[in-house]
């Protein structure tokens, strides 16, 4: 299967801060129905409740689902049993409050009620560092003893965090070394840090956005990904600045630039395959399929006897060892 593929000639530049594609990720542009469709990953999100789409984006893009406050939930189903029993996570998600000096929960891992469970939200005093307008995370491991509202496992931010901006919130665990959340990209010095560091994930029963310990959430969220290992301090500055629709097969929008080639195979059907950089088309021949694949979406499926596409000589020029390129292709 051909996933996606570029040709760059004389291309020496490399964003190396770019985090890898996430195992699942969302970016709300459908704007329509009740069904948020996975941009990575097969899982989709379910709308239920006080939550709308909204026009509202971090990158000026399509949009985002904004919610009430009252009982607004965006849910990806089966999710959490994914994710438990992983030694490395990252999750990253952009929101936005309509008020802050609030205590609402923005994401949740276990239905929490009133305790501050595994989960994100924003706290208007931390119960054990006293700081204002906190962020509180709660994460529960192996080590926890299926207490998922332990101490150890919650930590508070640095105060005065809350904001009523666009705010980009990196979460990350590993498994021996612990736990670092990143707010628009910079790593927090929190007022009360998390004591555990040992463990692999547990507990978690469901994942939902909008929803958290003390109050549903009143505001926007968008552009939210989720990994099956831990993220760099580059990887949480590059998604500070950057929408996760810019993973893919080149690592990054700004990889495209002076690309001579780029066809990411999004048609579905006929027999050209669109070149995004403005060159020649590529033709499909002989027994090339267009498919579905639950984790990268639109493919091309060859059958192994006289299939294959054809980008173009002017497009691909000769490689020759007087020539500088680089070519990236998933199969």
């Amino acid at each position: 299967m051909l996933i996606a593929l570029g040709f760059a000639l004389g291309q020496s530049g490399v964003l190396a801060q770019a985090p890898p594609a996430p195992d699942y990720g969302w970016t709300f542009d459908d704007q329509t129905g009740t069904t948020a469709a996975p941009q990575f990953g097969g899982v989709s999100g379910e709308l239920a409740g006080g939550v709308a789409w909204s026009t509202d984006d971090p990158f000026g893009g399509s949009g985002s689902v904004a919610f009430d406050g009252s009982d607004g939930t965006v849910t990806m189903a089966d999710l959490a049993d994914e994710l438990n029993g992983l030694s490395n996570f990252s999750l990253s998600i952009w929101i936005k409050a309509n008020e802050t000096g609030i205590d609402r929960g923005f994401w949740e891992a276990v239905d929490s009620g009133g305790n501050d469970a595994w989960g994100l939200r924003y706290d208007s005093t931390g119960a054990s560092a006293g700081g204002s307008n906190v962020i509180k995370l709660g994460i529960t491991t192996s080590e926890s003893g299926g207490n998922t509202n332990r101490g150890a496992d919650q930590q508070e931010t640095q105060e005065n965090v809350q904001t009523t901006e666009w705010q980009n919130i990196v979460m990350t665990w590993e498994d021996g070394v612990g736990f670092n959340l990143y707010i628009d990209g910079e790593l927090d010095v929190p007022t009360l840090g998390m004591v555990t560091v040992d463990g692999t994930l547990s507990d978690m029963d469901r994942f939902v956005l909008g929803d958290g310990s003390k109050a549903y959430w009143d505001g926007a969220i968008d552009e939210v990904a989720v990994w099956s290992s831990t993220l760099t301090a580059d990887n949480a500055a590059w998604l500070a600045g950057n929408s996760i629709s810019s993973i893919g097969a080149l690592g990054g929008s700004t990889l495209r630039d002076g690309l001579t080639g780029y066809w990411p195979l999004d048609e579905g059907d006929g027999t050209t395959a669109a070149n995004s950089a403005g060159g020649d088309d590529a033709e499909l021949h002989n027994g090339v399929e267009w498919v579905d694949d639950a984790d990268r979406g639109t493919v091309l499926s060859f059958d192994g006897v006289d299939a294959y596409v054809d980008a173009g000589a002017e497009t691909i020029p000769q490689m020759t060892q007087d020539n500088d390129f680089t070519w990236s292709v998933w199969i």
